[in-house]
């Protein structure tokens, strides 16, 4: 309690109390529920990912469509489609709001919470937001484009199609967003996997110590001993200045200054050697023939077949053969480019070497 009264004065707070704009609850002092949606909405700073109001506004924007078809009035035909602009500019507002707050959300999951299994749980109902907001996405692009030739070419305005435009431009951006965001959140489960089986590992270790069983259970020592980083650190050295008056007043120090005085008059300046004259042949036009991968027609017939992403490329009748990490390159470059044409499940496999989602074809 003692660090409100650093930002307000005790008559300034107990007002605050008296009318609801802060609440206390024993030592717990909290901004109420209605200030806090206000200024999480003016500073774009939700905690909450709130897809129900976009299914809202595209709710809203199938409404208006048939509600304009069903209008012979002008004026109020022209009403809705003033309704429409209206929402589809929220709606490109509030999906790249949602991607930002989702993008936050997860880096604030995994670098605060301390709880590796809360810190799972929460990233992986994340993800199920993530989920959310790129079916959205896809809701709002059929609609319009079911409406492409009729609504959209009979309400032939000028705003409206500026608001489509823009709308588009901001689902770009959130596609991409939104495959960096699932990247991300199956590199974070991954790492916490590997966290969680490396401290089961720590904990049973620890159990073996306390019951005294650890040498005979297991090579700990052994390991350990054959461990050795030291060799990796730097060699600590110590410059030791030489006495001025032993310099001056012994034979010692008269022999270091002739050994010094010799080695600079012997430094000799090294010359730097002249570059090789450019071959004529260096001039001659060359042509460089470059195989590049027509992702369409793999893509087509990716689309064509049922088997996983991964395994498709592993088999797929390529021109030349390809190594493992062009694969794995093209791999993520069909998953980066179609990523909304497929089905990107939640399992995962491991080729032994390699962990990879399993994408299908839908």
């Amino acid at each position: 309690m003692d660090y409100v009264y650093e930002f307000a004065d005790e008559n300034t707070f107990n007002f605050l109390i008296d009318n609801n704009i802060i609440i206390k609850n024993n030592d717990v002092v909290e901004i109420e529920s209605t200030y806090l949606e206000f200024f999480e909405e003016i500073l774009s700073v939700n905690e909450e990912i709130n897809t129900s109001r976009i299914n809202e506004y595209i709710k809203a924007i199938s409404d208006n469509i048939g509600y304009y078809f069903e209008e012979n009035n002008e004026t109020r035909r022209y009403f809705y489609v003033g309704q429409v602009r209206k929402t589809i500019n929220t709606v490109s507002k509030a999906v790249m709001r949602n991607v930002i707050d989702l993008k936050r959300n997860i880096d604030s999951a995994y670098k605060n919470e301390p709880n590796f299994k809360v810190k799972r749980l929460k990233l992986k109902k994340l993800h199920e937001k993530y989920e959310a907001v790129s079916s959205l996405i896809k809701q709002c692009e059929e609609l319009t484009e079911e409406n492409k030739r009729t609504f959209f070419a009979v309400a032939s305005d000028e705003l409206l199609n500026a608001a489509v435009s823009f709308m588009k431009i901001s689902f770009n951006e959130a596609y991409h967003s939104l495959l960096n965001i699932n990247n991300q959140i199956i590199d974070y489960i991954q790492k916490i996997d590997y966290q969680l089986n490396k401290l089961k590992k720590i904990r049973k270790l620890k159990y073996l110590r306390d019951q005294f069983t650890i040498e005979k259970s297991t090579d700990i020592y052994s390991v350990i001993n054959g461990i050795n980083p030291v060799w990796m650190e730097n060699t600590v050295k110590f410059k030791t200045l030489v006495s001025i008056e032993m310099l001056r007043n012994t034979d010692v120090g008269l022999e270091i200054i002739k050994n010094v005085s010799q080695k600079i008059k012997n430094k000799t300046r090294i010359l730097r050697k002249t570059a090789e004259p450019i071959s004529e042949d260096f001039f001659n036009e060359n042509t460089q023939t470059e195989e590049v991968f027509d992702y369409i027609e793999i893509k087509n017939a990716f689309s064509a077949q049922s088997r996983d992403l991964y395994s498709f490329i592993g088999n797929y009748n390529f021109k030349k053969t390809l190594q493992t990490d062009e694969k794995l390159l093209l791999f993520c470059q069909l998953a980066t480019q179609f990523g909304s044409g497929f089905n990107i499940t939640e399992e995962f496999q491991n080729d032994g070497i390699y962990s990879y989602s399993l994408i299908y074809p839908k």
